[in-house]
C-alpha cells in the first residue's frame, strides 16, 4: 500500500485525536492532494510550518497505530470477509447457488459487515 493511502486511511481512524490544525493539514496533503506551499497559503503559515505539523501529525498516528492495530484489524476482518464470501459461493456449484437464497443472504449480510 502506498504511503499516502495508508496516511489517509490512518486519518480516517484516528484523524480526531489530532488537533484542528493537524487534521486540516494532513487532510489537504493526503485527501485533497495539495502541495505544502498551497496549503501553507490555505491555513496560513509557513511552507516549513505546515511540513513541521504535517511530520508531528504523522507521527502520533502512526504511533497511536502501533498500539491499537485498530486498522490492521480492518484490513484482517475484510480478508477474512472475502474469504468466507469466495467459500461461501464455493459450496455449491454456480447454478446451486444461485437458486439457494440462505447462501445468497448470507453472502450480501457479509457485504454489508464490510467496513
Amino acid at each position: 500500500m502506498s504511503k499516502d493511502l495508508n496516511f489517509s486511511i490512518l486519518l480516517d481512524f484516528y484523524g480526531s485525536i489530532l488537533s484542528e490544525r493537524q487534521f486540516e493539514i494532513m487532510d489537504y496533503y493526503y485527501n485533497d492532494d495539495l502541495s505544502l506551499a498551497e496549503i501553507a497559503s490555505e491555513v496560513g503559515i509557513s511552507r516549513q510550518g505546515v511540513r513541521d505539523a504535517l511530520k508531528k501529525a504523522e507521527n502520533i498516528i502512526t504511533e497511536i497505530e502501533e498500539k491499537l492495530e485498530l486498522a490492521d484489524k480492518f484490513y484482517q476482518i475484510n480478508n477474512q470477509i472475502d474469504d468466507i464470501k469466495k467459500n461461501l459461493e464455493s459450496i455449491l456449484p454456480l447454478e446451486e447457488v444461485k437458486k439457494s437464497e440462505t447462501i445468497k443472504k448470507v453472502i450480501a449480510d457479509l457485504s454489508d459487515i464490510r467496513v
